[in-house]
């Protein structure tokens, strides 16, 4: 996403620092703050919401719970 020379992550990145369980992730599900897990790792997608080509309501249904397969779609 950066090969370009911009970077089009709006800044997207794991959450480090502790493991996460889904009663904590679940709590973020709306538009002002929204994670997700893909692959195991938990992303804050907040940044992300305004630029995602399937628009903001894509995203939040993943928000706050396992988004791998919408992300693998």
């Amino acid at each position: 996403l950066s090969a370009s020379g911009t970077d089009l992550t709006a800044g997207v990145r794991a959450v480090e620092g502790k493991e996460w369980c889904s009663n904590e992730v679940k709590q973020h599900n709306s538009a002002d703050d929204a994670w997700m897990v893909i692959r195991g790792r938990v992303y804050n997608i907040t940044p992300y919401l305004r630029y995602h080509p399937g628009g903001v309501d894509t995203l939040l249904k993943a928000a706050g719970k396992d988004g791998t397969a919408l992300f693998d779609k």
